[in-house]
């Protein structure tokens, strides 16, 4: 080799293969520098490249000029480590890149958020509940229950997904119904999660106290007042309507609706009845959804001699 050129090759190249980068500094002799400087692969002529051609101060000028002999063997000596140390990291990037993005992987284990549902809904009912589920993971994952009362959409997916969980209360009878929905991760030996579901069908009990009303007059003008009394002997919310069956005028209730247990002012009078008879009619308290709906009070008032 012509001592005033050094040639640097990267070790990492296959066998019989070209190398990946290649740098030759050829020396100045009578001007005792770097004269010229040449670097192939994109990599090591962008960072090499600038190093050289701008060396940081108090390193190797480039500009030609006198300098004391026995320099040239040192300057070549720090270009061919710097380039041989960038080569390894350039080989090894992808490498360093694998390991990492595994690592990151292997932090992101199957998770889903809530852990529980709790949900109700009124007996009857055709309008089903529906909640999220929040899941992620690393992967795949599938979700299944064996619950029909139970839907899920998406039942599957990859990385984060929003989970819409539908619960029917249709053919479901009143009480506590449990069921299970598993998350599991797609891939062989995958972790899996258990989310418990509690689904509580309301019944309300509708119930009225007195259960009947009866009156006698014996002037032609006397007045009764009583007072009803609407409960709530079951669970559930209580929506109620109360009514003159026949739609007596010698009746007034003072309350006609409400959406909680509550009362019903009734007022009788026997004024304007000319004649002496027994007066029937019937107080009919209604509640959508409600066992013992509707509740009938018989209302009954006689007008004596």
């Amino acid at each position: 080799m012509d001592p005033s050129v050094a040639r640097f090759n990267s070790r990492e190249a296959p066998t019989g293969g070209k190398p990946k980068f290649e740098a030759m500094l050829t020396w100045g002799k009578k001007s005792n520098s770097i004269s010229r400087c040449y670097v192939r692969g994109s990599f090591l002529r962008t960072v090499i490249g600038p190093l050289i051609a701008k060396p940081p101060p108090g390193t190797v000028n480039l500009e030609p000029r006198r300098a004391q002999p026995g320099l040239g063997p040192v300057v070549i000596s720090l270009a061919a480590g710097a380039m041989m140390l960038l080569a390894g990291l350039l080989v090894n990037g992808c490498r360093i890149t694998k390991l990492l993005g595994s690592a990151t992987e292997a932090r992101q284990p199957l998770a889903v958020d809530p852990s529980a549902v709790r949900d109700s809904a009124l007996v009857g009912s055709s309008t089903a509940r529906v909640t999220t589920l929040s899941v992620s993971n690393s992967g795949g994952w599938s979700a299944s229950t064996r619950n029909g009362w139970i839907r899920m959409s998406p039942a599957s997916g990859t990385s984060r997904e929003t989970v819409h969980l539908t619960l029917d209360p249709k053919t479901l009878t009143p009480g506590t119904h449990e069921g299970l929905v598993t998350v599991r991760e797609k891939k062989e030996g995958g972790d899996s999660v258990i989310i418990d579901v509690s689904f509580v069908i309301l019944q309300p009990v509708l119930a009225v106290d007195p259960d009947n009303l009866s009156y006698s007059a014996r002037t032609s003008n006397s007045v009764f007042s009583d007072t009803l009394r609407v409960m709530n002997k079951g669970n559930g919310p209580l929506v109620w309507t109360a009514r003159l069956m026949h739609g007596s005028d010698w009746v007034t209730l003072g309350a006609t609706s409400g959406d909680q247990p509550g009362t019903i002012p009734v007022r009788v009078t026997n004024e304007g009845l000319n004649f002496f008879a027994t007066y029937r009619d019937t107080i009919v308290v209604e509640a959508e959804g409600a066992k013992d709906s509707p509740f009938r009070i018989p209302l009954l008032l006689k007008r004596k001699h």
